[in-house]
């Protein structure tokens, strides 16, 4: 779990930390020459249980707050440090508001330089009174003295027991997703990223992105807090060790699986505008938007006011693509004000690709924690389009498909059903003589395909040999044109393999060449036979061909016409065409003088 300090500068948290865990977290000299913490620090604190929880001690100056919000993201708790002798200042109200802001439920405050009060009741007294107006008034407050150790294991008690009430979401099972808040090059390993891993899992070999971007990296080794680890689960500070350079990881990247995360500027949210805000939102330009470890500007326009103290829908449009994961939290910050500094609202990620109009019950839809109700309104919205399963998975907090998948709504199935049975009976009035309209020609796209399934699961249409029929329909072949047809098969299905070619079958019937011909064309669009080279063959002779040929291929085997010859004992006008058709439809690929396992070899082989 992940746990961070918050509170005003000089209030003694990276000085509490160290005393909680033995760990200074003020590394750089310019942090221990002025005093203050400047970037973020981390440590593993040890409970009273023996459990263990990552801490971040954040900085807290005023001007720092940007720092301290990339730390911020993903907790589970935080601890607020509270000097007894100053009280409840700006910057804690500032830091209480950006961590309730982000999803934080739990605090404790720890009110340090307990060793300095006179009067300890009245110190408790006059926080408690400060907590008032922030999102934790009922904190529990521990007077702790980092110096003496007063408080110290109580203050362990207390988080722990706050800790054990934390609802921690399902986040394994979602695609990793760690913002990177640092990045160095360490000597004979290489690139080194550090961040708190929010969501899913990180495993030694696993090949990642660097999202926003096309770089990947393949994960050479994981740490927690200096331990080497295999794998890691959410809710734990990690350094990664990475197989790029530390050039290539981009300002504010995301560390997570190819294609797992929508980028982009223009999102839908749900936004909690604060008391202190004094104006309602309607439209606001110009805010300092803060997620992960990255910031940007905002224009975020209200869908109707959202008064101070209230919660409700918006459009955020952001001056620059960032990686927008679905359902994690934001803050916004404005003018600065005295008694609660410049954090103004945040919220949370609704739809990170919304289409350009949504309706009002749309969006009072996407605020529901049903989440049949949430992919149904995506589904719906797509329309005729239909949505993926991969999409719905960088759109919503749910783990991505093995198989990817398209969903489309009932009704616009049901739509297209209807078109597809009105587009063949139209076909069946244009083109009587045939035997239905082609399959690839009426399903081109994937809602259609889904369509014509469904209307053939309810006898609508009849799907046979590549062409798609009316259940009544019966093909007007002209009966002379039908008993030339049956004479023309009968005569290719005799000769087999050893076909005749076009013209000596027009010299073989007296009706003329147009008779045969037509009835030529009738029965390849039946796929009863196949033209190839200039010769007729029987489609189902050929099909044993290909079979026969798929399976030597499968096996690695280079073949030759001499092969096709031996095995069929037809001679080389014969086989030769047989060769091109076999490549043309992906059994075969030709390579020299010889043929190898083609595209679709394997599906062949399975008939």
């Amino acid at each position: 779990m992940l746990v961070a300090t918050a509170g005003h500068v000089d209030h003694g948290k990276t000085t509490l930390v160290r005393a909680l865990t033995g760990t200074d977290c003020d590394r750089l000299e310019e942090e221990k020459r002025r005093g203050i913490t400047i970037v973020l620090g981390y440590a593993e604190w040890t409970l009273p249980s023996g459990r263990t929880v990552s801490l971040i001690d954040v900085p807290g100056h005023e001007r720092l707050v940007r720092t301290m919000l990339s730390g911020a993201g993903g907790l589970d708790a935080v601890l607020a440090v509270i000097s007894g002798v100053s009280g409840v200042m700006p910057q804690t109200r500032e830091h209480l508001n950006a961590c309730a802001l982000l999803g934080v439920t739990e605090a404790v405050v720890a009110m340090t330089f307990s060793d300095k009060l006179d009067d300890q009741d009245a110190a408790v007294e006059s926080i408690r009174s400060g907590l008032r107006d922030t999102p934790f008034p009922d904190a529990q407050i521990i007077p702790v003295s980092a110096i003496s150790g007063q408080g110290v294991a109580e203050l362990g008690a207390a988080v722990e027991a706050h800790l054990s009430s934390v609802r921690v979401a399902v986040r394994a099972a979602l695609a990793p997703c760690l913002p990177i808040d640092r990045s160095f090059s360490v000597d004979g390993f290489g690139t080194v990223v550090t961040g708190s891993l929010l969501r899913g899992s990180l495993s030694v070999g696993q090949t990642l992105s660097l999202t926003p971007g096309d770089r990947t990296a393949r994960v050479r080794g994981l740490q927690v807090h200096g331990q080497s680890m295999e794998s890691v689960e959410a809710g734990h500070r990690v350094a990664v060790n990475l197989t790029c350079s530390k050039e290539e990881i981009p300002s504010g990247a995301i560390l997570t699986t190819a294609d797992a995360l929508h980028v982009g500027r223009v999102f839908d949210a749900e936004v909690h505008w604060l008391n202190h805000a004094r104006m309602p939102l309607k439209r606001r330009r110009g805010l300092s938007f803060h997620i992960a470890s990255t910031s940007a500007l905002a224009d975020v326009h209200a869908n109707g006011e959202i008064q101070p103290g209230a919660r409700g829908t918006a459009r955020i449009r952001l001056d620059r693509s960032i990686c927008l994961p679905p359902g994690f939290r934001f803050v916004l910050r404005g003018g600065l004000d005295i008694e609660n500094g410049a954090v103004v609202g945040g919220g949370r990620i609704l739809d990170p690709h919304p289409p350009k109009r949504r309706s009002k019950t749309a969006r009072e839809t996407l605020l529901s924690q049903d989440l049949d109700a949430l992919i149904g309104q995506l589904v719906s919205e797509a329309k005729r389009r239909g949505v993926s399963t991969s999409e719905l998975a960088r759109r919503l907090p749910i783990p991505r498909p093995k198989i990817n998948a398209h969903r489309f709504d009932p009704e616009w199935i049901r739509r297209e059903v209807e078109t597809l049975v009105e587009r063949t009976a139209a076909y069946h009035q244009g083109r009587p003589m045939e035997a239905g309209i082609p399959q690839g020609q009426l399903a081109a796209d994937p809602i259609s395909q889904v369509a014509l399934e469904r209307a053939v699961e309810r006898k609508l249409l009849i799907a046979d040999a590549g062409r798609v029929a009316s259940p009544s329909h019966r093909s007007e072949l002209d009966p002379a044109l039908e008993r030339m047809a049956r004479k023309v098969m009968r005569a290719v299905g005799r000769s087999g393999l050893r076909a005749y070619t076009v013209d000596q079958l027009v010299e073989r019937f007296p009706a003329g060449a147009a008779a045969v011909h037509g009835a030529l064309k009738h029965l390849k669009r039946g796929n009863r036979i196949v033209v190839t080279g200039g010769f007729c063959f029987p489609s189902r002779e050929l099909e044993a061909v290909r079979q026969r040929v798929a399976s030597e291929v499968l096996r690695g085997t280079e073949l030759s016409v001499g092969w096709l010859k031996d095995e069929t004992g037809l001679s080389r006008k014969h086989a030769i065409p047989l060769w091109t058709w076999l490549d043309g439809c992906g059994t075969t690929v030709r390579r020299g003088d010889r043929r190898v396992v083609g595209p679709r070899a394997k599906e062949y082989a399975d008939e």
